[in-house]
């Protein structure tokens, strides 16, 4: 733009120009515009002022302050704007009003242009291919706690560095060790299968069947911490399988983000809007965690119609959470075993493999000669 300028003046732009600074006798000159489609500069009559700000001249009317019109009316003395004006840098007094968006100052005949944006907050994003809320948790609170302090992403950089290296981060707020967390341990912290099963009674069952046929699940939730903890807790119920990574905590109702949902084929996914229940082609079942219910979309009640083993478990998950005593470890463990027994009763049902190093397979008229019934084949 600057360039732009000095050829169609045929001489390049004076410091007062570009300071907005009156020079003796003539009128005060604001900065170059730069806003696209300015025809021409608007030349308004400005007090001389100049303030010194860490070696490079500043304009008084950078920042506003008081003017003079030729009237008494709206003057202001220079003993009273200095007794008003806050202290700056160095000492110096600065301007009582906010300086607008950009500066532009001249030094070394360089343009400098600085412009000041408050920041509210910021964030942090650490990726990870192992599953560890808690350690992460910390990990990133120490990482904000410096940034904060120091302002510097090259600390930051340096610190995950440091952790990646030698599993280790240390700041003026604390340390992290990788060692103190155990990454099995967390599969089973920070959630509750034994509240849920308590919940969700007999529905329970619904549950463990949609996860173990590999059904997509969508949890609606009001209270985030509570949604979280819901969805976390779900691979639990097919424990054979560890497989956390088919969880998506939360998801926004968006267009992008449903479609990347719908394309990972089996999920467990949470919302913060119950509106996504209306949209049952994203998913086979709807758990609404404010009323405790588990809603089975019409597409998907066959596939998951349930008979008398359903039942039989539904009331064996209903005793283990009520049972006195009994933990989330005893919960997991329970539908562990109950999971692998039917496990290795549907193996001795299959025909032998066909070829050696073969997985065995389960025949329809296999299932017919146990007499199952129609509910139980087709599950």
């Amino acid at each position: 733009s600057l360039s732009l300028v000095e050829a169609f003046n045929l001489q390049p732009p004076s410091e007062e120009d570009l300071l907005g600074v009156a020079t003796a006798g003539s009128e005060a000159a604001r900065p170059l515009a730069l806003e696209a489609g300015t025809a021409h500069l608007d030349r308004k009559p400005r007090r001389k002022s100049r303030t010194q700000l860490g070696g490079i001249q500043t304009s008084g009317d950078l920042g506003g302050g008081a003017r003079s019109n030729g009237s008494d009316e709206g003057e202001v003395s220079t003993e009273e704007e200095d007794a008003a004006a806050p202290i700056a840098i160095g000492g110096k007094r600065a301007p009582s009003v906010a300086p607008p968006p950009l500066w532009r100052v001249l030094r070394a005949n360089v343009v400098i242009f600085l412009y000041t944006l408050p920041i509210n907050a910021f964030s942090i994003v650490l990726l990870s291919a192992n599953f560890n809320p808690e350690k992460f948790a910390l990990l990133l609170q120490l990482m904000c706690a410096q940034y904060r302090a120091t302002a510097s992403p090259t600390a930051i950089l340096e610190g995950y560095l440091k952790a990646f290296t030698t599993g280790q981060y240390a700041c003026d707020a604390g340390s992290w060790k990788n060692a103190q967390f155990s990454d099995q341990r967390a599969l089973i912290s920070g959630c509750s299968l034994k509240e849920i099963v308590g919940n969700f009674g007999m529905h329970s069952v619904l549950l463990w069947n949609a996860m173990l046929l590999k059904k997509r699940i969508i949890v609606y939730g009001d209270v985030l911490p509570d949604l979280l903890s819901f969805v976390r807790a779900m691979p639990q119920l097919v424990w054979h399988r560890q497989r956390w990574s088919i969880l998506r905590p939360i998801v926004a109702s968006k267009r992008d983000e449903l479609d990347e949902l719908a394309a990972a084929g089996v999920f467990v996914a949470g919302f913060l809007d119950r509106a996504v229940r209306g949209g049952d082609q994203y998913y086979d079942v709807f758990v609404d965690l404010p009323e405790r219910r588990v809603i089975v979309a019409e597409h998907a009640k066959e596939q998951l119609t349930m008979g008398q083993f359903h039942k039989d478990l539904a009331a064996f998950m209903t005793q283990q959470a009520q049972a006195e005593g009994g933990t989330d470890a005893a919960m997991i463990k329970a539908m562990a075993q109950k999971t692998r027994e039917l496990i290795d009763s549907i193996s001795k049902m299959c025909a032998p493999p066909a070829e050696e190093g073969a997985k065995p397979r389960l025949r329809a008229e296999d299932l017919k000669a146990k007499s199952l019934g129609a509910s139980m084949e087709r599950f």
